[in-house]
């Protein structure tokens, strides 16, 4: 999504943690200050990041955003200076219970 521009990273996830929260589900680990420090946007089944407020046939939706009975963790990311101390693992073992709790397939 930054196409290696490195200096888009803070801005998108800056766009995209507030766009997910519309119609997704964020899951996020903090530091002692409360700086949020790894987060994962995942969406229940039927919902999307980039959804449309127009009609749009059921038939559509399979064909160009797959099943709506799958969820989907659209984004994982850890600060570079807090990576390797497991946040990012934590925050998918806690999506995932979230997924099979709902009894609906998973997607990465």
């Amino acid at each position: 999504m930054i196409g290696g521009n490195n200096a888009l990273r803070l801005p998108l996830s800056r766009a995209l943690i507030p766009a997910g929260a519309l119609n997704g589900e964020i899951y996020v680990v903090v530091d002692e200050k409360g700086k949020i420090v790894s987060y994962a946007l995942c969406f229940a089944p039927g919902q999307s990041l980039f959804q449309t407020t127009g009609k749009v046939s059921a038939r559509s939706k399979r064909k160009y955003l797959g099943e709506t009975n799958i969820w989907y963790l659209n984004v994982l990311a850890t600060d570079p200076a807090y990576q390797r101390r497991d946040f990012a693992s934590s925050l998918v073992n806690d999506v995932f219970d979230k997924m099979h709790s709902d009894t609906h397939w998973s997607g990465l």
